[in-house]
């Protein structure tokens, strides 16, 4: 299992993997759904009553969490999708090459923003509050970004981490806990750096 999400509207756990299946879950785990997505999957997201199925061949296939039926597929990516997140209003999936920015209502695609030969890549993403988007890059940088993606907002170098995410119960006076642990870094609204 690569992939676990929590549909928490549909009291649903959603899981997925390498064998291409997504299982519908009611959360004591029993399965009550499948979809056979035909493809390794290696990120799942749920926006809007879309899920979002990221595969190794670097495609997206979105389908409808009622009708479980395949509403629409992406050909976006020329490598395997990394990472994936969902706002309110748009889906982000990135690769080596690329990052990709949908429109998760209208199901289309809003922006490209290409990697250029030798840049840094990103190692995660996680959604802020204020219409904010923070990638922990190769490059041990952190860039915050408009959900637009059309400009980088923030760039703060940082020491090294495997993954971040936002910690909406930090407070205002907490910079800094245990650094072998993870570390709050205020100016972002409480995003917590996980340290290998």
């Amino acid at each position: 299992m690569n992939c676990i999400i929590l549909i928490a509207s549909h009291q649903q756990i959603l899981t997925a993997g390498e064998e291409g299946i997504v299982f519908f879950r009611d959360l004591l785990g029993n399965v009550l759904h499948r979809i056979d997505t035909k493809q390794p999957i290696s990120i799942l997201t749920y926006c809007n009553h879309k899920i979002w199925s990221s595969h190794s061949d670097g495609s997206s296939k979105v389908w409808d969490v009622e009708s479980k039926e395949m509403v629409k597929e992406f050909k976006s990516h020329a490598s395997k999708i990394e990472t994936a997140i969902a706002t309110s209003k748009q889906v982000w999936t990135v690769s080596v090459d690329k990052i990709q920015i949908y429109d998760s209502i209208g199901i289309k695609t809003l922006k490209n923003i290409k990697a250029k030969k030798g840049s840094t890549f990103i190692l995660s993403m996680e959604v802020l509050p204020q219409e904010r988007i923070v990638t922990a890059c190769s490059d041990r940088k952190l860039r915050v970004w408009t959900t637009e993606g059309d400009r980088i907002v923030e760039t703060i170098k940082v020491s090294q981490f495997s993954s971040i995410a936002f910690n909406p119960m930090a407070q205002d006076d907490i910079r800094l806990l245990d650094l072998n642990v993870c570390l709050f870094l205020n100016f972002l609204s409480n995003v917590m750096l996980l340290f290998l």
